[in-house]
C-alpha cells in the first residue's frame, strides 16, 4: 500500500512537471490501535523500511526512510536502543536520509538533546558504512552524568556559543529562483 501510494504521487508530480527530482518517502509504518499513536520504532516498521528501501532503489530514487526514531517517552537506553538499530538498519541499507532525528514518543516530541545525540550516531554509521573509524564513548566524556544530563548541558553549551555563517553573497537570491522554478 506504501508503495502503491508513493507511485501514485510520483505519476501526478511527473504529469504536473515533467522531470521533477522526488525523494522515494518510505514511511510505511504501523499504529498502535488503542492509542492511534505512529509506531515507527519497531522491528515491524524496520523490515516493512527495507522492502521500501529496496523498491526505491529498484525505481532509482532516493529514499527517505524512518530511522532514529522511538517510542520512548524519555531520553534514555529504550531511546538510544531503537534508534541505533533502526538507523544501523537503514544506513546499511543505503538510505539517503533518515527520518525522526531528535524526535521522541512515536515523533511526537521534538527533544534537543536526542537531536545531538542522534547526530552523533549518524556520523559514527557514516563512519561504519566507509569503512572508517569511529567514535569511542571515551570521546564523549560523560562522566557520572547519565545520557540526558551530559546531553543537555552540551546543547546548552551549543546554543550559547553556536555562530552561524553569513551565506555567500548572491546565494539566498539564487535559493529563491531555484524554489519558485519548482512550484507546482
Amino acid at each position: 500500500l506504501s508503495n502503491v501510494e508513493l507511485l501514485s504521487m510520483v505519476v501526478w508530480y511527473q504529469l504536473a512537471r515533467p522531470g521533477l527530482p522526488l525523494i522515494y518517502g518510505a514511511g510505511g509504518t504501523f499504529v498502535d490501535l488503542r492509542t492511534a499513536v505512529f509506531r515507527g520504532h519497531t522491528q515491524e516498521t524496520d523490515l516493512l523500511g527495507l522492502a521500501l528501501c529496496d523498491l526505491a532503489h529498484w525505481y532509482e530514487l532516493p529514499v527517505n526512510v524512518n530511522g532514529l526514531s522511538t517510542g520512548a517517552h524519555h531520553l534514555g537506553l529504550e531511546a538510544l536502543a531503537n534508534g541505533a538499530r533502526s538507523g544501523l538498519v537503514y544506513t546499511l541499507a543505503g538510505a539517503d536520509e533518515l527520518f525522526g532525528i531528535g524526535l521522541l514518543n512515536g515523533a511526537q516530541t521534538l527533544s534537543l538533546e536526542k537531536l545531538f545525540l542522534d547526530a552523533e550516531m549518524v556520523r559514527v554509521m557514516r563512519s561504519i558504512v566507509a569503512g572508517g573509524p569511529g567514535s569511542s564513548f571515551e570521546e564523549w566524556q560523560m562522566g557520572e552524568a547519565s545520557e540526558y544530563e551530559w546531553a543537555a548541558q552540551r546543547v546548552r553549551q551549543i546554543l550559547a556559543s553556536h555562530q552561524t555563517d553569513p551565506l555567500p553573497d548572491g546565494l539566498p537570491d539564487e535559493l529563491y529562483r531555484i524554489a519558485a522554478a519548482h512550484v507546482i
